[in-house]
């Protein structure tokens, strides 16, 4: 496997293993967090209409007096369905939809919040300097709360994607160009000093040369042909043999194999 695809795999793999780590607490902090602040988005509608209501209240009037549509339909967001308020009988006084059901809904003095199976419901007071008069009453269901949360997980996830596919060939460009590249000029150099015998730009990139040098002395020996005189004691010492047996056939042969041994092993 060469260096780049190796170095490739390694990065892409890191990189892989930090975004999904990465994707994974994004996900984990929607669980988390978004639940919270979506019902944090409508207790902020429900106590600006509050405000309104607190005051004309301050003035004297009733629930069942206020004008409702002129006072608060303008600043009701348009994905506020289910918005009512209620008098100090559970009466609804007034509703963005009609309901459905005429149930009434549990009055409380402070602010409270309540989950069920379906909906979750938020209860603002509506008060009269110290006096608790009413409750603005918001309802948003559960699977609108999923639906949002669901569309951001997804998002989370394709971009997760398309970082990783997005990264695979950048990276894999980046690796040619600024790795593989330069490592491949670098052999290819080192590979023709070494053909033209450059020993001294080799020696420039801190190529130990000494057992270039080693092998070029000994074959250097082995021409001169020195090493085959009968002064050589290292190679003849070990063949003991009498002249008078010089011609003989199986000593000679004996004596071949030996050399040849000793050649094989370097000996």
């Amino acid at each position: 496997m060469k260096l780049r695809t190796r170095i490739l795999i390694v990065t892409f793999f890191i990189i892989l293993f930090v975004q999904g780590i990465n994707c994974f607490l994004e996900i984990g902090f929607l669980f988390n967090n978004f639940e919270k602040k979506s019902i944090n988005k409508y207790i902020i509608v429900g106590n600006e209409i509050k405000r309104k209501l607190d005051k004309s209240l301050t003035f004297g009037k009733p629930l069942t007096h206020i004008n409702y549509k002129r006072l608060i339909a303008s600043i009701i967001p348009s994905d506020v369905h289910n918005l009512h308020v209620a008098d100090e009988k559970q009466t609804i006084v007034y509703s963005k939809n009609e309901l459905q059901d005429k149930k009434k809904f549990p009055f409380f003095q402070e602010l409270t919040q309540l989950k069920t199976s379906e909906f979750y419901q938020v209860f603002i007071p509506l008060s009269n300097k110290s006096e608790v008069l009413g409750n603005v009453i918001i309802i948003i269901p559960n699977k609108k709360i999923v639906a949002k949360l669901s569309d951001l997980i997804k998002k989370s996830l394709i971009n997760f994607l398309i970082i990783v596919i997005i990264t695979l060939p950048v990276l894999f460009v980046l690796l040619t160009i600024f790795i593989n590249t330069p490592y491949n000029n670098f052999i290819h150099s080192l590979e023709k000093n070494m053909a033209k015998e450059r020993y001294d730009k080799l020696n420039q990139n801190r190529i130990d040369l000494s057992h270039i040098f080693d092998v070029e002395a000994k074959i250097k020996e082995i021409r001169k042909g020195d090493w085959l005189l009968p002064e050589n004691k290292s190679l003849y010492d070990p063949f003991v043999f009498f002249e008078k047996n010089s011609n003989n056939a199986p000593l000679k042969n004996k004596l071949f194999k030996k050399f040849l041994n000793m050649l094989n092993t370097n000996s």
